[in-house]
């Protein structure tokens, strides 16, 4: 099983990396592995942040949905998904009805 690092962390390592320091630096720096760099990396891009919500999820609710955390690619990519969700659960309502 590997290291469980903290968000503040892998964002501190994510922002060193893309703000232009060396791949090999940040690893160092940070005693990170490549791989989980680069995965935080791809994640912090796609939603703004580094969290991993793999594995054993808590019951009930999700954490609440906070636009301002997110990257703008994020947020695009967060609405992309919602209206190919609507889209969907209209074509499943016209399908019903017929």
């Amino acid at each position: 099983m590997g290291k469980h690092h903290p968000e503040e962390l892998k964002i501190n390592a994510v922002k060193d990396y893309l703000s232009g320091i060396r791949l090999i630096e940040v690893l160092r720096k940070y005693d990170i592995a490549k791989k989980s760099l680069l995965h935080w990396t791809k994640r912090y891009k796609e939603t703004g942040r580094c969290e991993n919500f793999c594995g054993k999820q808590s019951k009930g609710r999700p954490p609440a949905f906070d636009p301002n955390s997110m990257t703008k690619d994020g947020y695009i990519r967060f609405l992309e998904m919602e209206n190919d969700i609507l889209k969907q659960l209209s074509s499943l309502n016209s399908n019903r009805k017929k």
